[in-house]
């Protein structure tokens, strides 16, 4: 049996920037829930740069919204 104690949501954008707007929607729309209730980390791609990962092609955006799972 697994046992997740959270949800991931991971956006990412070959082409352009994710607005704000669009991260919101993601998160209404999936989710179901408000900004505030999760965790949104927009520097998630130089994070994972900086520790060695490299794409298979260029990704102009990548953004990670966690939500935590309420039992």
């Amino acid at each position: 049996v697994d046992s997740f104690d959270t949800i991931s949501l991971v956006l990412i954008n070959n082409k352009k920037k994710i607005s704000r707007e669009e991260v919101d929607t993601a998160i209404h729309r999936l989710l179901k829930v408000d900004r505030k209730d999760v965790t949104v980390n927009v520097n998630i791609r130089k994070e994972m740069e900086a520790r060695g990962i490299t794409f298979s092609k260029p990704r102009k955006d990548v953004i990670l919204v966690q939500l935590p799972v309420k039992e």
